[in-house]
C-alpha cells in the first residue's frame, strides 16, 4: 500500500502534467483559453477535494464514450461523471467544451471534418492517469470485468471455414491441423495420435493460427462468388 507521502507525490506530479498538458492546448488554440484555463481550474479544484480519483477513474471514464462517438457518429456520455452537458437539450460536456465542439456539434452529432488534432488532446487528458497503480474498488474491478465479458459475447461465432477455400459456399471445412492428418494419409489411426503427440508444439501453434484466421474471416463479408469485400 502506498504511504501518505507517496500518494501526495503522485497527484502533485500529475497536476503538474495536467497543468503543462493545458498549457500545450491553449497554445494551439488561443481563441479556447478562456475556457480551457477555467477548465483546468476546475479540474485541479475537483483534485484537491477528492484526490487522485479524478486522474485514474473521472477522467479516463471520458475517453470510452468519446471513441464510441467517433464510432457511432453521435455522442452520448450517459450522465457519467464529469459530463454535465452545456444546455440541457445538448449533448456536449460543459468541461473542455471547445475540444469536443471541433469534433461534434452542439447536439453530439459528428462533424463531417472532425478536428484530429482536439480528438488528440482529449484523448491524452483522458488518459494521463489512467495507468497509474493504485487499489481499486471491489466494484470497479467487477464493472471492468463486466465489460470485458460483454466485449467477448459481441464478438462474431468464429467458423472454421478456411480463407483459401475456393468456395465458401462448398461445404467442406478444413483447418490447418487437418494437415498432420495428411502427412501420413495412409497410417492407421494409431500411427496419426503418435505424430500429434511428438509435435505437440506445432499442433498448439496451428491450432493458434487456425483460430486468428476463424475470427478475421468472420469479420468478412463475401459477395455470391466467394470474393472477400
Amino acid at each position: 500500500m502506498k504511504s501518505l507521502a507517496d500518494y501526495q507525490k503522485e497527484v502533485r506530479c500529475l497536476s503538474l502534467a495536467f497543468t503543462a498538458l493545458i498549457d500545450d492546448i491553449k497554445a494551439g488554440y488561443p481563441g479556447h483559453a478562456k475556457g480551457l484555463e477555467r477548465d483546468k481550474c476546475h479540474v485541479l479544484a475537483l483534485v484537491k477535494a477528492r484526490g487522485l480519483s479524478v486522474f485514474t477513474l473521472d477522467l479516463p471514464g471520458l475517453d470510452e464514450p468519446l471513441l464510441r462517438g467517433l464510432r457511432d457518429g453521435c455522442y452520448n456520455a450517459g450522465g457519467i461523471a464529469l459530463s454535465r452537458a452545456v444546455h440541457r437539450r445538448g449533448r456536449i460536456p460543459r468541461l473542455f467544451e471547445g475540444l469536443y465542439l471541433a469534433i461534434f456539434t452542439q447536439h453530439g452529432m459528428l462533424r463531417e471534418a472532425p478536428d484530429g488534432n482536439a480528438l488528440f488532446f482529449l484523448h491524452q487528458i483522458f488518459n494521463l492517469g489512467k495507468k497509474i497503480r493504485v487499489q481499486c474498488k471491489e466494484v470497479k474491478v467487477y464493472e471492468t470485468i463486466k465489460s470485458f465479458y460483454q466485449t467477448d459475447l459481441e464478438l462474431p461465432d468464429p467458423t472454421v471455414t478456411s480463407l483459401w477455400e475456393d468456395n465458401i459456399d462448398s461445404g467442406v471445412h478444413r483447418s490447418l491441423v487437418d494437415y498432420i492428418d495428411s502427412v501420413l494419409p495412409n497410417s492407421l489411426e494409431h500411427d496419426r495420435r503418435y505424430l500429434r503427440r511428438e509435435n505437440r508444439q506445432s499442433v498448439s501453434l496451428m491450432e493458434t493460427i487456425q483460430q486468428v484466421a476463424d475470427i478475421v474471416s468472420t469479420s468478412l463479408s463475401f459477395r455470391s462468388d466467394g470474393v472477400a469485400m
